[in-house]
């Protein structure tokens, strides 16, 4: 099979990535591509990159409606550095029936004589160069030059193509979600899969240092001493779930901490905080009083520790009953709620957490299914919205 290799960062896979992999398809006529994400980039600073498993997960995103384009984890479940070089050494120890083209643009032939073992490269791979179509034509002529040069000096092959390919630059992507610009239409120059996956980690996104110190300083006088400790348990389980899931692991933290920022109130306390602030206050909480400690906390969260995070405010909100089509955050804070280490007391709790770790929407279903269980034989209060998120999980796992 004739095989394109596409590397780069793909710090995010945009729809220019794919472009080039469907015009080297067509005009080379490869039998596939091979999009292949860098695991750790030697040649550039990776401060600015994020973690492998997410830039993999959105190249699988982009290629998963593509014919003969597949997204490759070969070097990103690498553990060490790898140049070009060594990954088409390793390709053709392992597949040596195939022929390889290694993917390039015009801007970086330029600079190929500088790449490590460039002979190297060669011995392994058919260079495939796209030419920008519509570039100056002194540009195509220095590039023209270049390979000529290359050619002189080194052993190989070289496949030219001509193509414009569409002005797209993963720089300005993450640039923009870093200063939340409206202007800039994120879903023209990524696909749709791959925008939900970046929102929903909050990939690219700076976030505010939050004085956790502080809070816990507070929390510590307000609080009784378990439910700081459960408190605690809370945002220690939230991390661990935020590194598993791939969610930044600051705002799991925070989530957690806060979550039962109001259970110092009383239910009447609470009836009373939520009128004088507005706070909504529906049926279920005026017959379940201490329900209000989720939204109140909320509230307190926002104007008391100064927590403006949209997603931290809705997880607190929700952490009680739950909510139809919960994001990421919503179901750790649920989910470490239940498990943190310091409950003891609900049924097949290990069970339960070990799902925790496998999925969450599974997890949901069997702590409400418990929780329901238990609110029935107590003859307690039983909420609507407890009820509306088990039905609502219950199908979205049937699914």
């Amino acid at each position: 099979m004739k095989i394109g290799v596409l590397g780069g960062t793909f710090n995010p896979i945009h729809n220019g990535h794919i472009e080039m992999a469907r015009k080297a398809l067509e005009m080379a006529s490869l039998d596939e591509v091979w999009v292949m994400p860098a695991g750790m980039p030697p040649h550039k600073e990776n401060s600015d990159i994020c973690l492998g498993r997410h830039r993999m997960k959105m190249c699988e995103l982009a290629c998963a409606y593509e014919d003969c384009i597949i997204a490759s984890d070969f070097e990103i479940k690498s553990t060490s550095f790898n140049y070009t070089y060594q990954t088409l050494e390793n390709l053709h120890s392992l597949y040596p029936m195939h022929q390889f083209f290694f993917i390039m643009g015009q801007d970086s032939v330029n600079g190929f004589d500088t790449w490590r073992e460039p002979q190297k490269i060669l011995d392994n791979a058919t260079l495939l160069v796209f030419l920008r179509g519509n570039s100056f034509e002194l540009e195509k002529e220095q590039c023209l030059t270049t390979i000529s040069s290359l050619k002189k000096k080194y052993d190989g092959s070289f496949l030219l193509l001509e193509y414009e390919p569409t002005a797209i630059s993963s720089t300005d992507i993450r640039n923009a979600i870093r200063s939340n610009d409206s202007s800039y239409d994120l879903r023209c120059v990524i696909s749709k899969d791959v925008y939900d996956y970046i929102k929903e980690h909050r990939l690219y996104e700076v976030f505010p240092a939050y004085d956790v110190s502080a809070i816990k300083k507070s929390l510590k006088k307000e609080l009784k001493e378990s439910r700081y400790k459960h408190s605690l348990g809370v945002a220690d389980t939230a991390c661990s779930l935020a590194l598993k899931y791939g969610y930044p692991e600051e705002l799991a933290s925070v989530a957690g901490l806060l979550h039962d920022c109001a259970k110092y109130m009383s239910n009447d306390e609470l009836l009373s905080y939520a009128k004088k602030h507005h706070i909504d206050v529906l049926d279920g909480d005026k017959k379940a009083p201490h329900l209000l400690h989720a939204p109140v906390g909320a509230y307190l969260a926002k104007h008391k520790y100064g927590i403006k995070d949209k997603e931290i405010l809705h997880a607190i909100s929700v952490h009680t009953t739950g909510c139809k089509a919960m994001n990421l955050l919503d179901k750790i804070i649920f989910i470490s709620d239940y498990i943190e280490p310091n409950r003891n007391k609900a049924p097949r709790l290990d069970e339960i957490r070990s799902l925790a770790y496998e999925n969450l929407d599974d997890c949901i279903v069997c702590i409400l299914e418990d929780t329901i269980k238990y609110i029935k034989s107590s003859n307690s209060y039983m909420d609507l919205r407890t009820m509306e998120t088990y039905e609502y999980y219950q199908k979205e796992n049937d699914r």
